[in-house]
């Protein structure tokens, strides 16, 4: 039996000052873990935020709560590989959905039970906060998951991708050749390069243009759980229309506290779940909003929405490698191909690319500082005008007219900034 324990390490590292003084960011194990509490290096990693939605039916790898972890807080996962002739075993459609239907609603009598039960099983899926007055209040909102809702049955991961594990793998690879995103001197590095080798492209990386960072391209086999030969009262995640929005990530990892809403290792009455960080979040920009493409089932005619299934989804993530420790999530697409009707068939492909943007990306993305942006635009301005008072000296002194015309900049001025 080979048992392997891993940890999220790439999506925030450490800096080289923190390596060389040994004073990155650590937290306690928790007692009930280890009695000494022992201190550790702070994981950070990336996470997708859920909310309920009337126009998408629910994901049916929701996380279990409260007592349902009372032997542990383990996401169990049947882990089996594509080649394993193990057959897919799926859970019951019918009686997860009902229990989602349920999920944001307060299952207990009142807030304080609820708060009593959120200590007893350190619950970081809960909505419960303290109010104004000083007292409990129930209100779940949004949900914070560390692995990708909606894809609840693929081999090696079962119902429960975690989105660090995903990307961090020994599976990942780098771009088949030919593929246009690729570069030949990228393959002079591993798909998940040695940190020394992490080179990240600045504001003003005119020269470096490409970044060695991570690039993780895999392909998964899933199947839908969701009963394909019944439809829903709304469209399921397969069905949903280009643009949708099916869920979001975080554009920055996030860490232990972040994600449980604790400020320690223990319960407090503070405690806020994942929804706490949610909410303190004011910039809307934070959330990177994940997008169905759905423009290939335009091939199969306009009936291609409900009961219609793509075979084939690509889960395209790109990032921006701000430095040579930490990376921030740019822009995410599940585009849908493969289209077909078979609702016997429940088998799909899901190609994942994890890949950094180059500098001209970055720049059409808008993913560096406003401050950035507003030098460049003045230097286009400027390079604009000096451009044209170039060409202006040019035909001035090449001109055969005998009295050419005088440059009457200031009237021009008036033209476009007229008197109050």
């Amino acid at each position: 039996m080979d048992i392997r324990i891993k940890r999220p390490a790439r999506a925030k590292m450490l800096t080289d000052e923190e390596t060389l003084t040994n004073s990155g960011q650590t937290r306690s194990l928790s007692p009930l873990v280890d009695w000494e509490e022992t201190s550790i290096g702070m994981e950070h990693f990336f996470a997708a935020r859920v909310s309920p939605s009337d126009s998408i039916s629910p994901p049916l790898n929701l996380p279990p709560r409260w007592d349902e972890f009372k032997r542990g807080r383990v996401l169990l996962g049947f882990n089996t590989t594509h080649e394993s002739s193990t057959p897919t075993i799926k859970d019951d459609a019918r009686s997860i959905l009902q229990s989602a239907g349920r999920f944001w609603e307060n299952p207990f009598r009142t807030p304080i039970v609820a708060k009593e039960n959120t200590d007893a099983f350190l619950e970081t899926f809960h909505g419960v906060t303290v109010g104004k007055s000083g007292t409990y209040q129930y209100r779940l909102d949004d949900i914070m998951l560390s692995y990708l809702p909606f894809f609840s049955n693929c081999r090696e991961f079962d119902s429960y991708i975690p989105i660090w594990s995903l990307t961090e793998s020994d599976q990942c690879r780098l771009p088949e050749a030919g593929d246009n995103r690729g570069n030949d001197w990228r393959n002079m590095y591993p798909s998940l390069p040695h940190r020394d080798d992490i080179k990240a492209v600045g504001p003003f990386g005119f020269t470096q243009f490409y970044p060695v960072a991570d690039w993780c391209e895999r392909r998964l086999h899933c199947d839908y759980e969701e009963e394909l030969g019944v439809p829903d009262l709304t469209p399921r995640w397969f069905e949903a229309d280009s643009g949708s929005v099916l869920f979001s990530i975080i554009r920055d990892p996030v860490n232990y506290f972040q994600y449980t809403g604790r400020e320690g290792t223990t319960a407090g009455a503070n405690d806020g779940g994942g929804g706490k960080y949610i909410g303190s979040i004011k910039l809307y920009d934070t959330f990177i909003p994940v997008k169905v493409d759905r423009s290939a089932a335009d091939a199969y005619g306009d009936e291609c929405t409900i009961m219609c299934f793509p075979r084939k989804v690509k889960l395209d993530i790109s990032f921006f490698q701000i430095n040579d420790s930490t990376k921030r999530i740019v822009d995410v697409r599940l585009i849908y191909d493969d289209f077909d009707r078979n609702a016997a068939k429940s088998e799909y492909t899901c190609d994942v690319s994890f890949h950094p943007l180059n500098y001209q990306e970055l720049i059409i993305k808008f993913a560096y500082s406003r401050g950035i942006f507003v030098l460049l635009f003045a230097l286009i301005g400027v390079s604009t005008v000096a451009v044209a008072g170039l060409y202006w000296v040019v035909v001035r002194l090449t001109t055969r007219i005998e009295a050419p015309r005088k440059l009457r900049s200031g009237r021009m001025f008036w033209l476009f900034f007229p008197y109050a």
